[in-house]
């Protein structure tokens, strides 16, 4: 049950210290970058960084959000929703063909990734992931996104599949910026679930619109990160067009947990 206030949608009876939210500040976006590191570095998704950050630049752009939840105002889980632009999004890296079709179709398309918790118990990660991928799914439709796709390892496709109405979209392959571990393409198109138990686990109460508006991290606090990103060679953003993927004036042109997703 939830807490009646404000926010119920945001809390847990049993946890009325947790909450989840949009990173909006400094200080969010880095424990979330942080949190993001060093579960990636646990995992074995990347190696150890001096400053202990994992930033992408599909992070950082306009049509993107980064999501945190917090315990006692302690930010322990991130998830990225990565709003389609210029630079394409991070799984073409792996199945091109699929998302271009996708988009010909007329779909308006966001990746979600970056999916890390900072605690070691799946049975304690759980309730921060419904949580974010509520709110995330909400803030998606307020965007215009009429569809969410994902690159998850094999062994967790059946929890997205069964939990959260995932459909595969294509078979396995190695994911270059998750250190070459297999990956599978998932895809959830909102409107296929309407009527079902996965369409309002999603969009049954609606959020309060100052917590899903499509309203952009401030420019100086994106170009403030910029500075830190450190593309991988097999990063699209990196590879195909530099550095002014995070340029601050850059718009959307196309309408991992401990390894979840990468």
């Amino acid at each position: 049950m939830l807490r009646a206030d404000r926010h119920q949608y945001l809390y847990l009876a049993d946890n009325p210290r947790f909450r989840v939210e949009r990173a909006r500040n400094v200080e969010d976006l880095t424990a979330a970058f942080q949190v993001l590191h060093d579960t990636y570095v646990r995992a074995g998704l990347t190696t150890a960084r001096a400053l202990a950050l994992r930033i992408t630049a599909h992070q950082l752009l306009p049509s993107s959000d980064v999501f945190v939840a917090k315990v006692h105002d302690e930010v322990v889980a991130t998830l990225s929703l990565i709003g389609d632009s210029s630079i394409g999004l991070p799984m073409e890296s792996m199945y091109v063909a699929k998302i271009n079709a996708l988009r010909q179709t007329g779909e308006s398309l966001a990746e979600v990734g970056c999916l890390a918790d900072r605690r070691s118990r799946f049975s304690r990660s759980l309730e921060a992931f419904y949580a974010m991928t509520r709110l995330m799914a909400q803030t998606a439709r307020r965007r215009g996104i009429t569809m969410l796709v994902a690159a998850v390892h094999p062994r967790h496709a059946r929890f997205y599949q069964q939990v959260l109405g995932f459909d595969q979209l294509a078979g396995e392959t190695q994911c270059p910026y998750a250190a070459g571990k297999p990956a599978v393409a998932l895809g959830l198109r909102f409107e296929d679930k309407r009527g079902t138990r996965i369409y309002d686990q999603y969009f049954a109460e609606a959020l309060p619109d100052d917590e899903t508006s499509p309203i952009p991290v401030p420019d100086h606090i994106r170009q403030h990160f910029a500075t830190y990103v450190e593309p991988l060679p097999s990063d699209p953003a990196a590879a195909d067009h530099g550095t002014p993927a995070i340029s601050p004036g850059l718009a959307a042109t196309h309408s991992t947990t401990s390894g979840a997703t990468v």
